[in-house]
């Protein structure tokens, strides 16, 4: 009878100790190292992003994470994200990193494992891999049809709308004419005669000056200066006027030259130059001439701007 029952006993509950069996044995198995590629297949130079999850046990004290060298049999490394951690109440629990290669080796290869160490303990350590995956590298994308295919058409790529670039062209080019006509009409255009109303009177206003002058003293050095200015500029102001160019700014030499074509007399142009030339050196040479000479360049002034008046 004392045989007979643990026979009994294991019969009645054998149903349950094998359900017991198979479920310890599969979460043993379970691997805490989860391994994902993005894609299977690649054309050479393309990249796939391999993907490495760990899953750490309660009471992990540290992990030997794997490294990959940048080269590897038949694939290259281009970039590598770092390490990241996941926690749950203060404590560590996962870890994660995201890989991305490329190949230019064509065939199919296999991508291989790595090792991952986790401490349990300081006795106690799980030697785990990841997942090793199968990746195709091409020429060009598969095709097991082997059919031909039609050679597609060539496409008519329509002209491009040229018509705003037409008008703003036109438009550029109008302006351009009109700037050219502008500026044509800038230097012919006649400059306006002097009316003989106006020329009687700078004649007018320049005997009169020259009347004014009288009221310097030419014993002192300060008025003959100021006199023999006055009596160049008393000239060029004039000369300006019936030439309709201003003379002010011009030296003597310059409008002694304007005035030569005039043909005056000889004897009068002579004295003109004298008296210019009496004035330039009163101005910047510091001569101090003589009453006598002061009054004759007064009365070449006079008999020059008179003859011109007559001309």
């Amino acid at each position: 009878m004392k045989t007979i029952m643990p026979i009994v006993f294991v019969r009645k509950y054998s149903a349950f100790i094998i359900a017991c069996l198979l479920i310890g044995s599969a979460a043993f198995a379970q691997s805490p190292i989860t391994t994902t590629i993005d894609k299977n297949n690649i054309l050479i130079g393309e990249q796939l992003k391999l993907k490495v999850e760990a899953a750490l046990p309660p009471g992990t004290s540290s992990v030997d994470w794997f490294s990959i060298p940048d080269s590897l049999e038949h694939f290259e490394v281009i970039s590598r994200t770092k390490i990241d951690s996941s926690y749950t109440d203060n404590v560590l629990t996962g870890l994660s990193q995201s890989i991305t290669l490329t190949s230019f080796d064509s065939g199919q290869w296999r991508m291989p494992s790595f090792p991952i160490d986790i401490h349990l303990s300081a006795d106690s350590i799980q030697h785990l891999f990841t997942d090793t995956a199968s990746i195709g590298v091409y020429f060009l994308t598969s095709d097991t049809t082997n059919t031909l295919k039609d050679i597609k058409p060539i496409k008519q790529v329509p002209p491009p709308d040229m018509f705003w670039y037409w008008v703003i062209g036109a438009v550029l080019v109008l302006l351009l004419i009109a700037a050219i006509i502008w500026i044509i009409y800038l230097f012919k255009k006649e400059k306006p005669a002097v009316s003989a109303r106006s020329i009687a009177s700078a004649y007018k206003e320049a005997m009169n000056a020259i009347e004014r002058l009288d009221e310097y003293d030419l014993t002192d050095a300060h008025q003959v200066k100021i006199f023999h200015s006055r009596l160049a500029e008393i000239f060029k102001e004039y000369l300006s006027h019936i030439q309709n160019k201003n003379r002010l700014s011009q030296t003597t030499s310059e409008v002694l030259i304007s005035v030569k074509e005039k043909q005056l007399d000889g004897e009068i142009f002579s004295n003109l130059a004298a008296a210019l030339r009496c004035s330039d050196a009163v101005k910047f040479a510091k001569y101090h001439p003589s009453v006598n000479i002061s009054k004759d360049s007064q009365l070449s002034i006079k008999k020059t701007i008179e003859s011109l008046n007559a001309v």
